[in-house]
């Protein structure tokens, strides 16, 4: 979705809530959930990072009104009754929903793959959008690939260019 329509949809919103006068919406470049609740700074956030790949508009309406649901029950309320109870009232379909996507959205490349020597060629086994522990790395050595005990040793971390060129 366009982060313009996005933020139009966000404040648009955040003014059918009279009790939420001195809230504001921003972005954010989190990249593991579309949005975020700011009780510190009376403030409703969306990732712009996955926004922008968003192409479900109800969704992105959806993760506003979850968050908007948060900002009513305020900051003791989590995801219990009261929250619940906000959710529903204000239209907030997918109570699970925060770090929901739509199957049509593009996903985020990772910044890290784990790569290892199979049959004399690398190949990539997994993707991490978070660098992986300290205490992962350093048992990298005496890892292998599920079936293939001939890879142990030949494990290890790579980070991925990234595209600078996206939101």
């Amino acid at each position: 979705m366009e982060l313009h329509a996005a933020e139009a949809l966000a404040q648009r919103e955040l003014r059918r809530f009279p009790e939420l006068a001195d809230w504001s919406f921003g972005w954010n470049r989190r990249r593991r959930a579309h949005g975020l609740c700011r009780y510190d700074r009376c403030r409703i956030e969306l990732s712009a990072l996955l926004t922008a790949r968003e192409p479900d508009q109800a969704l992105i309406l959806n993760t506003i009104r979850y968050e908007i649901a948060h900002a009513l029950a305020g900051p003791r309320a989590g995801h219990g009754p009261q929250w619940r109870a906000w959710a529903e009232q204000i239209g907030c379909t997918h109570i699970a929903g925060s770090r929901a996507a739509s199957p049509e959205a593009e996903p985020l490349p990772a910044r890290y793959v784990l790569v290892a020597l199979v049959d004399g060629q690398e190949q990539v086994i997994r993707h991490y959008h978070r660098r992986p522990s300290r205490a992962f790395l350093d048992s990298l050595p005496q890892r292998h690939v599920r079936g293939r005990p001939e890879t142990r040793g030949t494990l290890r971390l790579e980070r991925v260019q990234a595209d600078r060129h996206r939101p």
